[in-house]
């Protein structure tokens, strides 16, 4: 299941949605989940940290630097209504639901979801 596609993170949604969402990397196919209370806020946040060499996930930002922001598109997987009683325990769920079952994520050979600990290796290519 391929997540939705745009190129940048400018109005892919309302302002202040919650939801998932995910950066996905078109040359190896390699995405990253993430989850707010503030979607537009969170993939532009998450956008200018790579563009300037910034950003926390270094597997991420080294994919960024060698494939390039064209190579890269951002994407909503899903919404949560703000009045929903259990929004965050629905986002924390979904956000599992989309990293380990659908995307596999949390495994560096399909994604940037790296769990806390883990050591990943970046070999140049």
């Amino acid at each position: 299941m391929a997540p939705p596609r745009n190129s940048k993170p400018n109005g892919i949604c309302g302002m202040n949605e919650y939801g998932i969402y995910c950066i996905l990397n078109l040359h190896n196919d390699r995405i990253y989940v993430g989850q707010t209370g503030n979607l537009w806020m969170r993939m532009r946040q998450h956008y200018r940290h790579l563009t300037t060499n910034r950003h926390c996930n270094k597997l991420l930002q080294h994919d960024w630097n060698a494939c390039g922001e064209n190579a890269f598109e951002f994407g909503v997987l899903a919404t949560i209504d703000k009045r929903a009683l259990d929004r965050n325990e629905t986002l924390e769920r979904l956000e599992r639901l989309f990293t380990i079952k659908v995307y596999q994520s949390d495994k560096p050979q399909f994604g940037y979801n790296i769990p806390s600990g883990a050591r990943v290796l970046i070999v140049n290519t």
